[in-house]
């Protein structure tokens, strides 16, 4: 009975670490430090990439200013096997909506991470890719803390409501948020024009205070931004953004992504 038993204590913590090998989040926010691309034809480092990236327990999401002012994001949702992390793409400005399954390879560090990435595909060549990131320490938390999808957009201009089409996500996690945003360009619409910001916001009651810290949009970082928000229930808001131009706003209604977990 005792030897049993012990058989079944061993199982149990076995079983026990392997979950929780399994199932390591890596919530958090994080900054890129430097990041390296190899293959036979080529071998390169970068430091000081525009680049950041928010984890929060089951979502993911990133941006990526290039040199030529060119903008990247994803966003979608990972799970953990090990040391593996599989991000499931939901939109990104390379795959769009395509479903597509990144598979890192991830180790933590006591000030943040290194993921790899050993058969990403440059100009038809198995490459690896290896980026460093360091932890940005969290400033808070608050109810807005989620993944949220834009519903509508709407320009209110005097007595017209004008609504448009444009995919736009919005993430608040740790103190820190993030939007990103593919719309129709302005002189070619078969084109898609992307955007993003990055910074700390405060909530507090009706009112979100956000100040970019990294932007595409140039005229808005490190400008504080005071958004009046609505909420429906828990799972739905709309914020309403002033214009400096005749009372101009712009009204955005967004709707929460639930948790994908069973």
């Amino acid at each position: 009975m005792r030897n049993t038993f012990i058989i079944l204590l061993f199982v149990y913590v076995m079983f026990s670490c392997n979950e929780a090998k399994k199932d390591t989040p890596i919530s958090g926010v994080f900054r890129i430090e430097s990041k390296s691309m190899k293959n036979p034809m080529i071998d390169t480092f970068y430091a000081d990439q525009n680049q950041v990236k928010i984890y929060t327990d089951e979502f993911y999401a990133y941006t990526n200013l290039k040199d030529d002012s060119t903008a990247s994001f994803g966003i979608g949702f990972y799970e953990t096997k090990g040391d593996q992390l599989l991000e499931h793409n939901m939109y990104s400005t390379s795959a769009l909506d395509t479903p597509y399954v990144f598979k890192l390879k991830v180790e933590k560090g006591e000030t943040g991470y290194k993921q790899t990435i050993d058969q990403m595909k440059i100009n038809g060549m198995p490459t690896k890719l290896v980026e460093q990131y360091v932890s940005i320490p969290a400033v808070g938390s608050s109810p807005m803390d989620g993944i949220w999808k834009l519903k509508r957009y709407c320009k209110v201009v005097g007595a017209d409501s004008l609504f448009e089409d444009r995919v736009q996500y919005k993430i608040f996690h740790k103190g820190y948020f993030m939007f990103v945003q593919d719309m129709h360009s302005n002189t070619d619409s078969s084109k898609l024009r992307s955007g993003f910001g990055f910074g700390h916001f405060d909530f507090k009651k009706d009112q979100i205070t956000e100040t970019n810290l990294f932007s595409t949009y140039a005229s808005i970082i490190d400008k504080q931004i005071v958004l009046n928000v609505v909420f429906d229930g828990d799972d739905d808001f709309y914020q309403m953004i002033p214009s400096d131009v005749d009372n101009n706003k712009v009204i955005e209604f967004y709707t929460r992504i639930k948790s994908l977990k069973k």
